[in-house]
């Protein structure tokens, strides 16, 4: 939960963990993606886990067809 919370942030281009937090509070797609906890993303709890995770997830939608890391520009098309 998390982790989407997190990426549906710096897709909507919120980088800063006090506005993703404050989000989950005041947006309702971050509380549904949340399912209505409250998550504080301020603490250490993902910090150095972020790039793992996402490199991670990277290879996971190459596996999948959804992206091919041939080409950035494809890869940056697609996830749009």
């Amino acid at each position: 939960m998390l982790i989407k919370i997190l990426f549906y942030g710096y897709l909507n281009n919120t980088y800063s963990c006090r506005k993703i937090t404050k989000s989950v509070k005041e947006n309702i797609y971050f509380m549904w993606l949340s399912g209505g906890l409250q998550p504080d993303f301020r603490g250490q709890k993902l910090k150095g886990n972020i790039e793992k995770l996402f490199s991670q997830l990277v290879e996971m939608m190459v596996d999948l067809d959804l992206i091919s890391l041939e080409n950035n520009l494809s890869m940056v098309l697609r996830l749009k």
